[in-house]
């Protein structure tokens, strides 16, 4: 099959055609390009390729629908690349493509979420830091992934090496460290994911230099005093203290 893009386009225009007529435009979607990492192609279509049961309209019988499967045939000779749906979404900015689920076990998003508009690639962010940092700034549920410097934008490292992990010993748990700064009124604080694999993740906590730095570093010392270090095979870890009684359990 000739692939100039004359004939790509007047083949795909007739495929869309007979989509379009079939009401199955709405089971796809496009993207103009990849943001995702390692990968490389102009032309994205996202789809469940699987041949789809269906039921027949007069007989009632369960049949298998292999249109969408067929299309993937099509669309790979003609050079487009066929992704899963459910595997991909696409930048709200750019129209390119994000992978949403793990292809290895340390893969990572490359992308980062605004309630209830989508997806923001790395390349997208560099153009509205601003707006990246407003998000991340007091969210322990967010953390800093795509490596930016946060010393040039005006935040110093508060704590770094913070574990978490399924290990006995990673219990340096986010949502607790961000709990101890709010209490002492502290907004401005950003966690950075250092590291990242099936086991464990590492993150350290940065803070804006308009905010008190010494008072917020002995906010998260102490926190993280009321850990104990523990030794594994794989080295020196810590772990929670156990918590103090309360008045009732004293009383059992």
């Amino acid at each position: 099959m000739e692939r100039s893009p004359e004939n790509i386009a007047k083949h795909l225009d007739h495929i869309f055609t007979i989509v379009n007529n079939r009401g199955l435009t709405d089971q796809m979607s496009f993207a103009s390009g990849y943001a995702e990492p390692g990968y490389e192609g102009d032309q994205i279509v996202f789809a469940n390729w699987n041949p789809i049961p269906r039921s027949d309209r007069d007989s009632g019988q369960i049949y298998l629908d292999e249109t969408f499967a067929k299309l993937s045939v099509i669309f790979e000779k003609l050079g487009l690349h066929c992704e899963w749906a459910d595997d991909w979404t696409i930048c709200i900015d750019c129209n390119k493509a994000l992978r949403t689920k793990p292809d290895c076990s340390h893969w990572a998003p490359s992308y980062w979420w605004i309630p209830g508009e989508g997806c923001v690639c790395q390349e997208c962010t560099e153009k509205d830091l601003e707006s990246y940092f407003s998000h991340l700034e007091g969210n322990d549920g967010a953390s800093e992934k795509f490596g930016f410097e946060l010393s040039k934008y005006g935040y110093k490292l508060i704590q770094g090496d913070l574990n978490v992990g399924i290990r006995e010993g990673l219990q340096h748990d986010p949502t607790e460290i961000a709990a101890a700064l709010s209490e002492a009124y502290f907004r401005r604080f950003i966690f950075v994911l250092d590291y990242s694999d099936m086991f464990e993740r590492i993150y350290s906590v940065w803070l804006h230099k308009s905010e008190d730095i010494k008072k917020a570093k002995e906010v998260v010392e102490q926190h993280s005093a009321e850990y104990v270090t523990i030794k594994l095979k794989g080295g020196e870890f810590r772990r929670r203290k156990d918590p103090i009684p309360t008045i009732e359990e004293k009383r059992r």
